[in-house]
């Protein structure tokens, strides 16, 4: 007489927790994807930060290479290769490639 009714209690109690596995299993799905794509962001914004410190090295080293030319040439004085030298340390540091 109680089998019927025990079998389905028994039933809707195994159908509501799994339930709520699948909701708790899919919240976690969602919030390791927000990370993820947050991740990914912040990569993609490094990357395009080092690209743009890399054009200053490169552009601060065509700096140095003029000055020197300028001071071979008698147009300008040592102290411009100096400030020249002195702007690409502070690039390729800022860059993380310091030549030893």
């Amino acid at each position: 007489m109680f089998g019927g009714w025990v079998s389905s209690r028994w039933l809707n109690e195994a159908g509501r927790a799994q339930f709520l596995a699948t909701e708790e299993a899919q919240r976690a799905v969602t919030q390791a994807l927000g990370e993820v794509s947050t991740s990914l962001v912040a990569i993609q914004k490094l990357a395009a930060e080092e690209a743009q410190l890399a054009r200053a090295v490169s552009a601060t080293r065509e700096a140095v290479r003029l000055a020197n030319l300028r001071y071979e040439s008698g147009f300008s004085a040592y102290f411009e290769v100096l400030d020249a030298q002195q702007q690409l340390l502070v690039a390729e540091t800022s860059l993380g490639v310091v030549p030893t």
